[in-house]
């Protein structure tokens, strides 16, 4: 009922951060993301194929700012340093809920 009577809720906390990337690289790629998000990322899909792997982790924005703060490189960059890194994406998902 309150939903209805504020109009729509918006939850724009959500973040993705999707990797694809050699294989040879998993567990330093899973090893960077871990150290650097504190440990707080959530891991929601990881897609491997022979020669391949694909990570979607799940951070809060916030989560991602704290990690961010006293570092020199941004997550993006840190993961694309590891080498064989096909795309790094951070994405923020805005969910609206509306009467």
């Amino acid at each position: 009922m309150a939903m209805l009577i504020l109009g729509r809720i918006r939850n724009d906390e959500r973040t993705l951060v999707i990797v694809r990337a050699a294989r040879a690289h998993e567990l330093a790629i899973e090893g960077k993301i871990y150290t650097y998000l504190n440990g707080k990322a959530v891991l929601r899909v990881k897609n491997t194929t022979d020669s391949s792997v694909e990570f979607i982790y799940e951070v809060t924005r916030r989560m991602l700012a704290d990690a961010q703060k006293g570092k020199t490189e941004l997550l993006t960059d840190a993961i694309y340093e590891i080498g064989d890194v096909d795309y790094v994406n951070i994405v923020t998902q805005s969910d609206e809920i509306g009467s």
